[in-house]
């Protein structure tokens, strides 16, 4: 089915897309790079991610402790 992973801030602005497309059945992991869709690190801080799969929705929050920049 088809899954979406995003990014949001606190405010409730999309700050990056992890996941858009099908996936098949069963367990994955994905790892968000702590970028956003300009590929800029974004700040340390809360942000929230709603996953869409199908008739499945989860939301949650995450927290950035600081940037990986290179």
């Amino acid at each position: 089915s088809r899954i979406t992973l995003s990014v949001y801030n606190l405010i409730g602005q999309e700050v990056a897309r992890v996941v858009d497309g099908a996936e098949e059945r069963g367990t994955h992991r994905v790892a968000w790079d702590g970028t956003d869709a300009n590929g800029n690190f974004v700040p340390a801080g809360f942000y929230f991610y709603k996953l869409d799969a199908g008739d499945v929705e989860a939301l949650g929050r995450l927290r950035v402790l600081a940037a990986n920049q290179p």
